[in-house]
């Protein structure tokens, strides 16, 4: 590193004294103040390691503010220098900031929460072989789901599938679940049906997303990409199953003793709705067959 902050001042000093001009030690305390900020930036990320991101966008919080409290008082001293401008820019990239943060800590995601509370829906009730399981359909629901629909509430039961979701572009179409079932009181220990069913449906959003950056790093394998993700947690599991481009199916169980029988049941229900023909991969193939 002395060698490499050698070299620029050892030029300088050089070009000045062709110039036949004093060489200005000024020049060289910068090269070297950026040096030592450089290798200071090195050893931060080498200590830091996975937390070099939350210090990044700390560092942009940090500068935000600073920008916001500057233009606000050259706004109250009416300056020549921009203040509303620096105002604007500084409240922007503290909020931004503050966003990615939240993000990034708490795997939550706002503006998908808020879309989806946008998003009309209906609910339904049906009972078979003893038990009550609910459907919840939203606007995105279209008649080429009718059968994939009819497959999933086929499959969820209170002995193991509790909960299945069917996902194209990162939006639901529908969720099936078995979750007023009695036999499922021991797994509410907190919260209640209703912000589990939202948590769920809010994480087979989130987990695509994921996914997705998972599958750039797998593409440098030339492994593919990942058709199937079991997350198996402490109490459960929640599996992914790729389906088509932008199409997937999020299965859930709450019994760890299931999670083996629930993945080979979740399996072969994606087998099946892979080869049904779905209204946009239909029309496609028939265009080019047609063509």
């Amino acid at each position: 590193m002395f060698v490499l902050a050698a070299v620029p001042i050892v030029v300088e000093f050089f070009i000045a004294y062709i110039k036949g001009e004093k060489y200005d030690l000024t020049r060289a305390g910068m090269v070297l103040a950026g040096l030592a900020a450089l290798m200071a930036v090195l050893v931060l990320m080498h200590f830091l390691g996975r937390e070099l991101q939350l210090f990044l966008e700390i560092f942009l919080l940090i500068n935000g503010i600073a920008l916001t409290l500057f233009g606000i008082v050259a706004v109250i001293k009416d300056q020549e220098v921009p203040g509303a401008a620096l105002l604007g820019l500084g409240i922007g990239l503290s909020a931004t900031t503050t966003y990615l943060i939240y993000v990034q800590r708490s795997g939550a995601d706002l503006l998908f929460a808020l879309s989806t509370k946008l998003e009309t829906h209906s609910t339904s009730e049906s009972e078979r072989d003893g038990f009550r399981s609910v459907t919840v359909k939203y606007s995105s629901f279209a008649a080429s789901d009718e059968e994939v629909l009819r497959l999933c509430e086929q499959i969820v039961h209170p002995d193991d599938i509790h909960w299945i979701g069917f996902f194209v572009k990162r939006k639901c179409r529908f969720y099936v679940d078995v979750l007023d079932n009695s036999r499922l009181n021991r797994f509410f220990r907190s919260g209640t049906r209703g912000e589990r069913r939202l948590n769920y449906e809010r994480s087979g959003r989130r987990l695509e997303w994921i996914l997705g950056r998972m599958n750039r790093y797998m593409s440098r394998l030339e492994s593919g990409i990942l058709i199937r993700t079991i997350l198996d947690v402490e109490h459960g599991s929640l599996s992914y199953y790729y389906i088509d481009k932008d199409v997937y199916l999020i299965g859930v169980t709450m019994d760890q003793s299931q999670v083996l029988e629930v993945d080979e049941k979740l399996r072969s229900l994606a087998n099946q709705i892979g080869l049904l023909p779905r209204g946009w991969v239909f029309r496609e193939e028939r265009h080019q067959q047609v063509s």
